[in-house]
């Protein structure tokens, strides 16, 4: 087993849930902030 490459799977798996979780709350705040110009 190599776990170097295990802990860095962990480590980009958690980092592409975080970072698809803070574009999700991007796209709301936008789209609130477009709703709010009109």
């Amino acid at each position: 087993m190599n776990y170097e490459f295990i802990g860095l799977l962990l480590i980009a798996s958690c980092a592409l849930i975080y970072f698809s979780h803070y574009l999700k709350k991007e796209a709301e705040r936008i789209s609130k902030l477009r709703e709010q110009s009109k």
